[in-house]
């Protein structure tokens, strides 16, 4: 939110200099971004009045102006400009003056006569968004003064990031009631006397969607002129808003909305407003927006319509057909309060964030709707004129829940914060912070939020409150004296350091991503996994709690393949949080190891060396390089499973003595064309919990003895794993068996039969007392052969 130092002072006379504002802003909870001074942009800058206006003697084209600048000073301008008139009071840059980009002004011969200054467009002044209309200034602007001191430059645009629990300082009014708070000043009782009506026409308000909107304010009024320009010094508080100028009408809106932080609307009433509807739209209810832009509407969206007509979608886009224009005659001006509790999102769809939506998504003070309504009608009267009518309101108690009371214990004040705070001071700050003290005794307080403080709703809240207005920086520091023990080493630790070392090693690099992702995408990655949304997200790409590693990981490499990298090697270790309704809450922590590899091997860096893509396969040797350092790669299985997310044809799910601890495999093309990867993309990720859980391989004595080894060719069919082949030749003899590997795959149909591999297996045998002789072997070779003839039908080839 940006602001005027100036109009915030409006409402807090305070002798504060500009850094002790922002030092006490910041103290608040609110981050000041930016300060930009906008005066000296441009010096000596004056008011004058044109006395008369003449043709250039030796050129039509030219025209002398003769202008008063004050003191009887009158000085001879020449210009092509034609919309200036006699009597206009107009902005001038005598000789001397100095324009932006430190332009300065000198005496100009045009045609035999001297100019002695410019007649200044808003373009001159660098107001670059009014374009180059020059500056018409009432009639009362008085001649000789100084631009500054007129528009008040003297000012500085101060910018503030609000936290999403602290939107009610959207508004001046909500700022000025921090600072009145901090300067230790009673806030002040808002009051504007109500505007009498003139005429008797009204509008019936009808609350279809209480759920959404119980409370809604408006009136008509009638006979305006709006066709009156704005004044300055309300064009220039907006523009000091970042706010550009619309027309008189929509500036007077705007300009109490942003003062009080209250979202207000404004409609033509020359077409039949007889009915004011709030309600939800139907599925693909059709309108046309005032940038003509025709939209389709999803089902249960807000909007505020006619008996015939949608006059505003998501309570503050007007549809052209309620577009206020310089030629409207009658207008409604209205104020509605949405329930910030429902689960469905009924605004934002089509305005993405801005200060309407946020003022409807966090909440809006409901008390000061009917003030808004009269003050933005005062400033109607004064400004534009017309008749206004009276105040028409309707209200769902039914779904209007205002009453928040909390009960503010001692002992937990105390506990929180660590020290003791007087009874006294505690029901102090209460009421400077607009809280309502309904009972206090010895033991506990009970107490109602203000109306403007929906973010406030268990005893932690209130107490944050009172800490935060007692001032952190009154808090007495104490040193903590405690006693430091030297843990055992965590084995969990110690293993998941050295396996980390070991994927650095392997050219990959470590990241840390945040607990809480996007739900899209996490949706599309594992969409049967239950997710946990945050109820006070920083954003909604940021709102779900994440159940797995990936999902960071693939925004990471993104990010990186933006930036044009082919070699992109990530890992990153955490908790991920998934559903299981053993644990408290419903929730169990899981820790995971994660890894992710894209492009090239080498990513293109050597002369001597023809690169290739990283594949499954590459992959699968970093992940049983892992379970190689940590002793348990004899006890790893690897099974081709559908994985959801994952390559149906290049996926497999790990297990270890057949207890599941992660997968791995290449990210399905659906996916990798939607997050538009140039090349495949490997991943794997391992449930380290699980993981630690597999029994490692120990030490043994190793055999004085040779082995031996022999080699059986055997055909079976593609479809069996060769995984159960090793597996079921090592169950033969686990003892004298020490190893068995695969030295052949061969598959071509011309040679084999079809739908048939030829699988070589050579298995190796030791002994620890004895040398084993070739009848022994035979017999145990003799019954690999029978078992997988039995099992998996396989045939020895000759």
């Amino acid at each position: 939110m940006e602001f005027s130092e100036r109009w915030l002072k409006e409402w807090v006379n305070l002798e504060i200099n500009t850094i002790t504002l922002c030092e006490q802003l910041t103290e608040s909870g609110l981050e000041v971004e930016s300060v930009k001074c906008i005066s000296g942009v441009f010096n000596d800058v004056i008011i004058g009045k044109v006395i008369s206006c003449e043709i250039h003697p030796n050129d039509n084209m030219w025209k002398i102006f003769f202008i008063n600048i004050g003191c009887n000073n009158n000085i001879h301008i020449i210009s092509k400009i034609c919309n200036v008139k006699i009597g206009m009071k107009v902005v001038i840059a005598p000789i001397g003056s100095i324009l932006p980009d430190k332009i300065v002004i000198k005496p100009i011969n045009i045609e035999g006569y001297i100019s002695e200054g410019i007649i200044c467009s808003f373009f001159d002044l660098g107001m670059f968004e009014y374009g180059e209309k020059i500056i018409v200034l009432p009639d009362n602007a008085p001649v000789g003064v100084d631009l500054h001191k007129y528009f008040l430059l003297n000012d500085n645009i101060i910018k503030l990031s609000v936290t999403p629990n602290r939107f009610d300082c959207l508004g001046i009014l909500g700022i000025a009631r921090e600072l009145y708070i901090r300067n230790n000043i009673k806030l002040p009782v808002l009051y504007i006397k109500p505007v009498k009506s003139i005429i008797n026409d009204t509008v019936n308000v009808i609350l279809k969607a209480p759920n959404i909107c119980p409370r809604y304010f408006c009136r008509l009024i009638k006979n305006i002129s709006n066709s009156i320009i704005t004044p300055i010094w309300m064009v220039e508080k907006l523009r000091r808003s970042n706010i550009k100028s619309i027309n008189a009408i929509v500036d007077i809106v705007e300009y109490v909305s942003i003062e009080l932080g209250l979202p207000l609307h404004v409609f033509n009433a020359d077409i039949t407003v007889d009915n004011i509807i709030l309600r939800k739209s139907s599925l693909n209810e059709k309108t046309t927006l005032i940038n003509k832009e025709e939209i389709i509407l999803d089902k249960n969206v807000f909007v505020i319509s006619n008996n015939h007509s949608i006059l505003s979608v998501e309570g503050n886009i007007n549809t052209v057909i309620s577009e206020v224009t310089t030629n409207t005659k009658n207008i409604l001006v209205g104020s509605a309060f949405l329930n910030i509790s429902l689960d469905e999102k009924v605004i934002g769809k089509y305005t993405g964030k801005n200060f309407y939506t946020n003022c409807y998504e966090y909440g809006v003070d409901f008390n000061l709707q009917e003030y808004a309504i009269e003050y933005v009608t005062n400033l109607l009267m004064d400004i534009v004129g017309g008749q206004s009518g009276p105040l028409v309101s309707e209200t769902d108690y039914s779904n209007f829940c205002i009453s928040r009371k909390i009960k503010l214990s001692r002992d937990r004040l105390n506990k929180v914060l660590g020290f003791f705070m007087e009874d006294d001071l505690v029901k102090e700050n209460l009421l400077k912070l607009g809280f309502r003290v309904i009972w206090c005794s010895s033991d506990y307080w009970q107490v109602e939020s203000p109306s403007w403080r929906f973010d406030i709703k268990i005893e932690e809240d209130v107490i944050g409150e009172l800490v935060r207005i007692y001032g952190y920086n009154n808090i007495s520091s104490i040193s903590y004296v405690g006693k430091m023990f030297i843990s055992n080493i965590n084995d969990k630790y110690e293993l998941l350091k050295k396996t980390k070392n070991l994927l650095v090693n392997k050219g990959f690099y470590e990241i840390i991503t945040y607990s809480f992702i996007d739900p899209n995408m996490q949706s599309m990655l594992f969409p049967n996994r239950k997710q946990f949304f945050l109820s006070n997200p920083i954003s909604k790409e940021m709102s779900s709690m994440r159940t797995s590693l990936l999902p960071g990981l693939l925004n990471i490499l993104s990010y990186n393949q933006d930036r044009q990298r082919d070699h992109i090697c990530l890992f990153e270790s955490g908790l991920c949080f998934l559903e299981d309704k053993n644990c408290i809450l419903g929730v169990s922590q899981n820790f995971y190891l994660s890894g992710i590899a894209y492009g090239y091997i080498y990513g293109n860096r050597f002369w001597d060396k023809t690169d290739k893509r990283i594949d499954f396969f590459d992959m699968k040797g970093v992940i049983e390089s892992i379970f190689e350092i940590n002793g348990i790669l004899k006890n790893i299985d690897f099974r081709s499973e559908s994985i959801t997310c994952l390559h149906v044809q290049k996926s497999a799910n790990i297990y270890c003595n057949g207890k599941l601890i992660g997968y791995f495999g290449v990210l399905n093309s659906y996916l990798s064309q939607y997050f538009k990867y140039t090349y495949n993309v490997v991943m794997f990720e391992i449930f380290w919990e699980n993981f630690l859980s597999c029994d490692s391989i120990t030490i043994k004595k190793f055999s004085r003895f040779p082995n031996s080894k022999r080699d059986i060719s055997i055909i079976v069919s593609k479809n069996v794993p060769i995984n159960d082949i090793i597996k079921t030749c090592k169950d033969i003899d686990i003892i004298k068996i020490v190893d068995v590997y695969i030295f052949d795959l061969y598959c071509d149909s011309r040679a084999i039969m079809k739908n048939k591999k030829s699988v070589g297996v050579r298995l190796i045998f030791e002994d620890m007392h004895k040398t084993l002789i070739d009848s022994e072997i035979n017999v145990i070779v003799k019954k690999c052969i029978l078992k997988l003839q039995k099992k998996f039908q396989a045939v020895l080839r000759n």
